[in-house]
């Protein structure tokens, strides 16, 4: 609403790719991702038939703000 108040907007379609990440609107909320613009680079340097290599990250994890622990104030910590 803010940025509705203080400049000229105007409504340009539910957001589908932008800054090269593609957003996927679903029912609990939006699905963030960049297969898209991986492929894209997988492409250009003609990689796309290269065998995949297993990754250490943990995958289909669901990632949520918590703000219960803030982090400490720099200046108060000693050298």
């Amino acid at each position: 609403m803010y940025l509705k108040r203080h400049f000229v907007t105007k409504y340009m379609r539910r957001l589908k790719y932008f800054l090269r990440i593609e957003v996927a609107h679903q029912k609990h909320g939006v699905l963030l991702s960049q297969r898209k613009y991986a492929m894209d680079l997988l492409e250009e340097i003609e990689f796309l038939g290269c065998k995949p290599a297993n990754t250490p990250m943990k995958v289909n994890v669901n990632l949520w703000f918590d703000d219960s622990h803030t982090l400490d104030d720099p200046k108060d910590i000693e050298d």
